[in-house]
């Protein structure tokens, strides 16, 4: 139920940019950003370009900048996130994410590194910060730059960059659809799509599957509406609370009024224990 607005990727992308050689081998697909990805040890950013129907573009079109998510930063995804993102369904999501690593025109790391932040062909916009020497996107540093296709140039980047959605969408990218069937249950779904900023402490599907035999089908009960309306509260503060913050807050409360202890730190936080 996470509120926050997540920036998430997840998969992939591009930063498109315009190149003062755009009447050179630009014409030749030969080794376009396509052929490049394949050649150069991406095949998981190709498959979900492919399955993003955005081949042609990259392949055709250009000049562009890609960012280019490695198999690592696909591998460091959550469990099933990236399964979930490739299914036809969720085709409106994936490209969301893809064309948030896409910016018009064409940048060498140096131009890159000289801006501050990008609008990407999806709308969103990303940081840039080239401090210490260390160029990064986002959240994602450029691992390998300067990458050069017939078509534009492609930058590697070790995370899979997620552009800002409402929380509902944020969650369904995640993989947190059992989550997500709860919220629609509990008649929750207009607070996780409007715009008030909430943090949610999301409970994965693993952790539902670990409830006692029956306990989640009696909660999807339409007669155990508010009793699984007021569960799931528990596990939503207002407003936007970054780990970090909530670690050094002085209990703060969910939206059901109930105390919440955090302590620890880092993958060893905890929630009320948990």
């Amino acid at each position: 139920m996470l509120r926050t607005q997540s920036k998430l990727l997840l998969v992939a992308a591009a930063l498109l940019v315009g190149c003062s050689n755009s009447n050179d081998s630009a014409s030749s697909t030969s080794n376009a950003i396509g052929q490049t990805l394949s050649a150069k040890g991406f095949p998981t950013l190709q498959a979900a370009i492919d399955a993003a129907g955005l081949t042609d573009t990259l392949t055709n079109g250009g000049d562009f900048t890609l960012l280019a998510p490695t198999e690592a930063a696909f591998a460091a995804l959550p469990a099933g996130t990236l399964d979930f993102l490739l299914e036809p369904a969720n085709l409106a999501t994936l490209q969301a994410i893809l064309q948030y690593h896409v910016i018009s025109g064409s940048f060498d790391s140096t131009a890159v590194a000289g801006l501050a932040s990008a609008q990407t062909v999806g709308g969103g916009e990303v940081l840039i910060d080239s401090f210490g020497g260390n160029l990064r996107i986002n959240e994602a540093q450029v691992t390998d730059a300067d990458i050069l296709a017939s078509n534009g140039v492609i930058h590697a980047i070790d995370t899979v960059l997620m552009p800002p959605m409402d929380l509902a969408t944020t969650l369904q990218a995640r993989g947190f659809s059992t989550l997500l069937t709860a919220i629609d249950a509990a008649g929750l779904t207009p607070a996780v799509t409007g715009t008030a900023p909430l943090t949610v402490l999301a409970p994965t599907d693993a952790a539902f599957a670990n409830l006692p035999a029956g306990v989640l089908n009696d909660l999807l009960m339409p007669a155990n509406q508010a009793q699984l309306a007021d569960i799931l509260t528990y596990h939503v503060v207002d407003g936007a609370v970054k780990a970090g913050q909530a670690l050094a807050a002085e209990s703060p409360k969910a939206l059901n009024g109930v105390t919440l202890l955090f302590a620890g730190a880092g993958a060893g936080a905890t929630v009320n224990g948990v």
